[in-house]
């Protein structure tokens, strides 16, 4: 059942551009554009500054899960007619969705911090602390 799910989730995903969009897209643009707002913000003296960076890089991932809410939501609904149906079971299906959806998820996260720490020139020790507090939080 998982290996046949696994699949299924997988050709479905990169057929359907917001499965495969929104968690690798929507992160990109927004490290870009909050990146460009706090741009150099890592070379300034101002302690203000920089902890405004971070906590608008940290809102940012902690309500990133909302845009893939309505993909999951549809997914779902199919899943809990075919289980219905008894062609598998529903912890099968969380699994594959979650084998699937959280390393899409991680990886856009990650793209976040990194354009983000990028346009902020942060020293490397800072971004360390940095992405570890943000994966903390996905």
């Amino acid at each position: 059942q998982l290996s046949m799910l696994l699949r299924r989730k997988f050709q479905l995903s990169t057929r359907n551009f917001r499965a495969l969009g929104l968690p690798l897209l929507a992160p990109v643009v927004q490290g870009t554009i909050i990146g460009y707002t706090f741009e150099g913000v890592g070379e300034q003296d101002d302690l203000l500054k920089l902890i405004m960076f971070s906590f608008c890089l940290l809102t940012m991932l902690c309500l990133a899960g909302l845009l893939t809410l309505v993909v999951f939501i549809t997914e779902r609904n199919i899943m809990k007619h075919e289980a219905a149906e008894a062609l598998y079971c529903e912890g099968a299906s969380a699994l594959a969705s979650f084998m699937i959806d959280v390393p899409l998820s991680l990886l856009g996260a990650s793209l976040n911090v990194m354009i983000m720490a990028a346009f902020g020139r942060l020293e490397m020790d800072l971004l360390g602390t940095i992405l570890g507090w943000a994966l903390l939080l996905f």
